[in-house]
């Protein structure tokens, strides 16, 4: 109750507050009246931080599970390096989610957090679409599924022809291949103009009837082009292609797929080279004929090379035998069946490659060191010199030294040794270094167009997980077949007779029990 008291006139009244107390009743404090307006700015842009945090939290969260999830798919990484690497993003993006939506979390470490939050989520995003393109490889890879092949019309240099309307009624030589490209290339040029063909008996009779004015034109293809040119010198300069046909079929391969688990199971992989650039599917010889026996238990690799003018019975045909490179004209499946019955031994899968393949993996994987024995500039690239002892060679000095043979006395024989010291120098590179990780993607790209091979993207990923699991130390073995020189017809050149090398039955013996013993997981006793 207010206290009162009397005054002169005998009233009562009330007596007021103190002026303290009234305003204590009646007026809020500064604080309650006034909110700091710095305290209201901090409160806002810490409401806003935190939306933002949780926007990029959610983000790293996302992008962490697609690259986790598309990481996984690939089966590329051993279970434990999978789950390292899964602890690794998992705690990345926990961490920084944490810090991202911490209200107490300060502006000053916040900042940061985000910027380091984004970039992360960039990684992941940049690392799966490497990743995808990986596995796009891999799922597209394939067997010899078609041949193209170029046919030429080809006249005298001086010659009054210029296209092949000037033909019309004119006789065109040509040899019979006895294969489907030719029957439907001939087709062509019979549907093109009306001529008399004249069928010979060799390729050689060929550019002789032409030189001898016999006939007023020719019709070959350009392996057979490229088989004259080798003979003779003069041949391109002397002669011009006045009309080209360019065929397209399918190619004979095996039905059946190997079931083999590349990283238990020993294995036999055909390793094919085309004597062309370019396009793999283009009909080549095959100027590399070797078999890699694989025993991923023992980790030993046994190749064994086959000398490319080696005299042999073509798979399925009768008569005439021929040269194993020929054997490339009619597809990579026949190289392998010839080179299975010649050693007795199953081929699972086979790599085709060509000139455009060496040459892109080994600049992509930074080169390779390789032994030469002598200085010599190689015949295929005068540009060039390589000289006597270690040499680090790019991708266009191991082309030549794969290819060369006439600075050897042995010719053929030491080539057959410098591709094997090539591809081991290779498989070097990649099984004793980081380039499988680091240039895994690179090699894929550089060769997707220049490599056919019916293994598969399961057997590729096992082959990788066990390098990356053991990381061991594999055991190369050389071995070459012998023969030797001689001169006889051959079964796709028809009546001409050409260089080939007469097998030696002593070393394709001692081959057959060399790879038996790896594929047993015995010693190699070469």
């Amino acid at each position: 109750m207010p206290e009162t008291k009397s005054n002169p006139n005998n009233k009562t009244v009330n007596k007021k507050p103190t002026d303290a107390k009234a305003k204590a009743h009646t007026n809020p404090t500064k604080s309650q009246k006034n909110i700091d307006p710095e305290t209201k700015c901090t409160t806002k842009r810490s409401s806003h931080l935190h939306l933002v945090g949780i926007v990029i939290s959610t983000i790293l969260g996302l992008t962490s599970l697609i690259f986790l999830g598309t990481f996984i798919s690939l089966n590329l990484l051993p279970t434990h390096y999978l789950i390292i690497v899964a602890i690794i993003i998992l705690l990345i993006c926990l961490g920084f989610s944490f810090l991202n939506c911490r209200t107490q979390t300060k502006t000053v470490i916040r900042i940061p957090i985000f910027i380091l939050s984004l970039v992360f989520s960039l990684l992941n995003l940049f690392a799966t679409s490497y990743l995808i393109k990986t596995s796009d490889f891999l799922n597209q890879l394939s067997g010899q599924s078609y041949l193209t092949e170029k046919y030429y019309v080809i006249v005298e240099k001086d010659s009054a022809y210029q296209n092949l309307a000037d033909l019309k009624d004119k006789e065109i030589a040509t040899f019979d291949e006895r294969v489907p490209i030719y029957q439907e290339a001939l087709d062509q040029l019979k549907s093109s103009v009306d001529v008399n063909i004249n069928e010979v008996k060799s390729i050689g009779d060929l550019s002789t009837m032409l030189s001898n004015h016999t006939s007023d034109a020719i019709f070959l293809s350009a392996v057979h082009k490229d088989v004259i040119e080798d003979s003779d010198a003069s041949f391109a300069d002397s002669t011009r292609i006045v009309h080209t046909i360019e065929i397209q079929v399918e190619a004979k391969t095996d039905a059946g797929q190997p079931n083999i688990n590349v990283s238990t199971e020993p294995f036999t992989i055909l390793i094919s080279g085309s004597d062309a650039y370019g396009n793999i599917s283009d009909r080549s010889r095959s100027d590399v004929n070797m078999l890699a026996v694989v025993n991923p238990k023992t980790h030993t690799v046994l190749l064994v090379s086959i000398p490319r003018d080696y005299y042999v019975q073509l798979h399925g045909t009768t008569g005439l035998r021929d040269k194993l490179t020929h054997a490339g004209i009619y597809g990579v499946q026949m190289s392998a069946d010839t080179i299975s019955d010649l050693l007795n031994v199953d081929v699972d899968y086979y790599v085709k490659v060509n000139f455009s393949t060496v040459v892109n993996l080994v600049d992509t994987i930074g080169g390779i060191e390789v032994y030469s024995d002598q200085k010599f500039v190689p015949w295929t690239n005068r540009n060039i010199t390589i000289p006597e002892g270690n040499v680090h060679m790019d991708g266009a000095t191991a082309l030549a030294f794969a290819r060369e043979r006439k600075s050897y006395a042995t010719g053929d024989r030491h080539r057959v040794q410098n591709q094997q010291d090539v591809l081991k120098a290779i498989i070097d590179k990649i099984s004793h270094s980081t380039v499988i990780l680091t240039k895994y993607s690179d090699i894929l790209s550089d060769i997707s167009n220049c490599l056919e091979t019916n293994f598969g993207k399961d057997e590729i990923s096992g082959l990788i997980r066990l390098q990356l699991q053991d990381m061991p130390n594999w055991q190369i073995y050389n071995y070459s077949l012998d023969g030797s020189d001689a001169r006889e017809y051959t079964y796709s050149m028809g009546q001409q007779s050409l260089y080939v090398m007469m097998p030696d039955q002593k070393t394709i013996e001692a081959a057959q029990g060399y790879i038996k013993a790896v594929l047993d997981g015995e010693p190699v006793n070469l």
